[in-house]
């Protein structure tokens, strides 16, 4: 029986002696894993990184920025005015360029200005574009001309680039009274008379 329990303890002793030797294995080896995956992670950290950057440039394009995709307008010093009503009243100073030029000679005229999709006042006139640029950005307040439909457009909230448009000019007084444009009176558009 004292063999037997010798022999079972000696066993014992050398288990925990393959353990031990297994522990340290392991343990050279939890550390050598516990080092990959950092170095992973840091590959992984900057593919991150690029895929994300890859997906805010796709973003860019699938949805119109607030900002312009072209350069800032070039306004004179020609201003129009929008009346109606008693006591309505919007200020434009306009771009220079053709289609403005075309706009001041057909000026004044009374026009009926309609909502179209809730977010634009239109009236039809038709104008000569000439050499004008033919898209631009728009933002709340712009006006600018469609020329496939012959309309004069007041934007009242942010569009982005569009086609097809020619820019006039932007709202410098009287925003506030944009939606209400629609309301079916003739509108007067007419020049501003220069003070001075």
């Amino acid at each position: 029986m004292k063999k037997m329990m010798v022999m079972c303890l000696a066993a014992l002793m050398s288990l925990g002696g393959l353990t031990a030797c297994g522990n340290a294995e392991q343990t050279e080896v939890k550390d050598s894993l516990a080092q990959a995956p950092t170095e992973e992670s840091e590959e992984q950290k900057s593919e991150s990184e690029e895929t994300a950057l890859q997906s805010s440039e796709e973003s860019d394009t699938a949805e119109p920025e607030k900002e312009r995709t072209f350069p800032e307008p070039v306004y004179g010093d020609t201003c129009i005015r929008l009346s109606w009503g008693e006591d309505k009243e919007i200020i434009v100073r306009l771009i220079d360029n053709d289609a403005t030029a075309d706009l001041v000679s057909k000026l004044p005229v009374s026009l009926p200005f309609e909502d179209y999709r809730g977010f634009q006042r239109d009236a039809i006139l038709d104008l000569d574009p000439g050499s004008s640029p033919s898209q631009c950005d728009v933002f709340t307040g712009d006006f600018a001309y469609y020329d496939p439909w012959s309309h004069l457009t007041f934007f009242c909230e942010d569009f982005g680039y569009s086609r097809d448009l020619t820019p006039l000019g932007t709202i410098e007084s009287g925003l506030e009274y944009l939606e209400g444009i629609d309301d079916g009176s003739d509108v007067l558009i007419e020049v501003v008379e220069q003070e001075g």
